[in-house]
């Protein structure tokens, strides 16, 4: 007899106690954490978080070879560990990131009856909304609001209700788990038992999600749970009611950050699901494909009626943070230094501004840029908008460079008919491998994805995106926010890696 499982295939006694031994160690590490967190060097708090991973990491292989010992873990047994790992972080107030208290700061601000997208935090119009507690924890406060209106309800929800920081962490985490649920439901017809609690154990235990929605509060997961809903919705069947609950799912996902867009073109123009057997007419194909392309942006546009007041402000936020936000940038980095590089070495620039950056002019540009009156303050002097210091040519560069490589892996993705989970989570993979700003959070979008689609460079990018928050362990020591450079190395060479390993496989 095996020692693992005996003849009929049931899990060994020694086998279901080792799998709940590591359920149980990563539940008290993550209580642990959520005790001490606050009180630890900041090293040791990422350490830490870090060596959650290893319990997961065991669990979630035992998981995924268990469709021979059906019953190894139960979905229940996944569920309560999930959730304990949840509960544990809920009180304990943010050390990883200050974004929960902006959060605070709009719903305040919209209770009060005034449009979050018209005022920066430190304009004067609203001081008389600042407190001793909420108000000296915002970041950026001359910036405006980057958060969509779906993001602004729930913040004035929590705020209505008289909530903190804990009540709005705990609205994320209810809706993130009746999204669980209901995917756990729908894809009943999809997958098989064993798979399905693979796919539990993958997102409910991964440290990177539960620590980020639960503990940092970052309103991310949301946004991937309805995501996460439309796909397996759209996928499930070719039903109207199925129609509807996508459309409907990820347009709310849309309306809480814009990035469930990227799965938009996956689920028009590609296949919708892989399992049926039967091909509807082209005449209901196309209809319901062009009801989700109607719905989503009709309901989206709904969202935006209650600020329609600010016009164009209500993008002022979000065109800050695209033009000059980096961090943790991979490819992207690569791509800017490369385009610096060669810019010193092959050119020789025009001018040069105050601060010593090098000035490129277009003349046949610059013309007419003067006549139309597009000027713009640079170093306290007027130039053409049609003049770009070597900064901003090498971003722009870098920039078009990832747009094209997100536009070939969605064209990959829809040629070799992936599948709107597949194919979206390769878009996401591309764009996080090329994206000027690639916070941990952000990652964490694509572990319910990998969930539905078992993808191993996904979740290892969920462990190594960890290292990211060398800036955040720089910052609080007192130097400067950044990654350096052989961590980033080491973060996305190990993933690329991985996913070249998986893609030879794939082909084998």
């Amino acid at each position: 007899m095996s020692s693992t499982a005996d003849d009929t295939g049931a899990a060994a006694p020694s086998d279901r106690r080792w799998s709940l031994a590591l359920l149980a160690g990563l539940v008290l590490g993550s209580m642990s954490l959520a005790a001490l967190g606050s009180t630890l060097p900041p090293a040791a708090t990422v350490t830490a978080y870090a060596l959650l991973f290893v319990p997961y990491a065991l669990v979630a292989r035992g998981q995924a070879g268990s469709e021979r010992r059906p019953g190894a873990i139960s979905a229940t047994e996944l569920v309560v560990a999930g959730l304990l790992c949840r509960l544990a972080f809920l009180p304990a107030a943010p050390v990883l990131s200050d974004d929960l208290y902006r959060y605070i700061w709009d719903g305040r601000v919209a209770l009060s009856g005034i449009n979050p997208y018209l005022h920066a935090p430190a304009a004067d119009a609203l001081a008389h909304l600042r407190d001793a507690q909420i108000w000296p924890q915002i970041n950026h406060p001359q910036i405006p609001t980057v958060y969509p209106p779906g993001s602004q309800a729930l913040f004035q929800l929590n705020a209505w209700i008289g909530g903190g920081l804990t009540s709005l962490k705990a609205i994320f985490v209810a809706i993130e788990l009746a999204g669980v649920a209901l995917v756990w439901r729908l894809s009943r017809r999809m997958f098989g038992e064993a798979q399905r609690r693979l796919g539990l154990a993958i997102y409910l235990l991964n440290p990177l999600v539960f620590i980020e929605i639960a503990w940092s509060g970052h309103l991310d997961g949301v946004a991937w749970t309805l995501l996460a809903v439309s796909l397996v919705a759209w996928c499930r069947d070719r039903s109207w009611r199925m129609t509807l609950l996508a459309a409907i799912a990820l347009a709310a996902s849309v309306a809480v950050k814009f990035l469930a867009l990227a799965a938009v073109p996956l689920m028009l123009f590609g296949t919708r699901d892989r399992g049926s057997q039967t091909s509807p007419s082209i005449q209901r194909a196309v209809a319901q494909r062009g009801t989700l392309a109607l719905l989503v942006p009709v309901l989206l546009a709904a969202t935006y009626l209650p600020c329609r007041q600010a016009g164009a402000q209500n993008m002022g936020g979000l065109d800050t943070y695209a033009a000059s936000w980096r961090g943790n940038d991979g490819g992207y980095r690569a791509v800017y230094t490369a385009t610096r590089y060669l810019l010193q070495a092959q050119t020789t620039p025009d001018d040069h501004t105050p601060d010593g950056s090098s000035l490129y002019r277009f003349p046949s540009w610059d013309s007419t840029a003067k006549q139309w009156g597009w000027t713009r303050t640079w170093q306290g002097r007027r130039v053409p908008a049609t003049s770009f210091t070597a900064d901003q040519i090498a971003a722009t560069i870098a920039k078009l460079i990832t747009v094209f490589l997100v536009l070939v892996a969605l064209s990959w993705a829809i040629v070799t008919r992936a599948g709107p989970i597949a194919g979206t989570l390769t878009v996401l993979v591309t764009l996080y491998l090329f994206a000027p700003v690639v916070h941990p959070w952000y990652v964490a979008w694509l572990v319910p994805l990998a969930a539905l689609r078992p993808r191993l460079a996904p979740l290892v990018f969920s462990f190594t995106v960890l290292l990211g928050y060398a800036a955040w362990i720089s910052a609080e020591g007192g130097g400067t926010w950044a990654v350096p450079g052989w961590i980033v190395w080491v973060e996305y060479g190990v993933v690329a890696a991985t996913a070249a390993v998986e893609v030879v496989s794939d082909e084998e």
